[in-house]
């Protein structure tokens, strides 16, 4: 069952509740600059945000490999494989484009 919404936790509802267990939105914690700073974003950002944080739910498998990093470094981390492997897959669409319009 969901927990009662906290109401300064501005990621209840978005996040899977492994995501939100794993990182533990807790007053004190490096994630609570996180919660701060969504809620400064304008709601475009803070969808583009959300999705970010979204990505890398299938990253939290590797968390207890990663246990010396903290919640914040290992999102981090995640966020930039996660955006790393768009950016491969979108550098070999441009170059497949690419090659097809030199062969036409």
């Amino acid at each position: 069952m969901d927990p009662s919404p906290d109401p300064d936790d501005p990621f209840h509802g978005f996040m899977s509740p492994m995501l939100r267990d794993q990182t533990r939105f807790e007053p004190d914690s490096d994630l609570r600059g996180v919660a701060r700073f969504r809620r400064a974003l304008r709601k475009e950002d803070q969808d583009a945000l959300d999705d970010l944080l979204v990505s890398i739910d299938n990253q939290w498998h590797l968390r207890a490999q990663a246990s010396h990093l903290t919640p914040l470094e290992f999102m981090l981390m995640a966020l930039l494989i996660e955006e790393h492997k768009l950016l491969v897959d979108l550098r070999r669409k441009v170059d497949a484009l690419a090659s097809a319009s030199q062969t036409d």
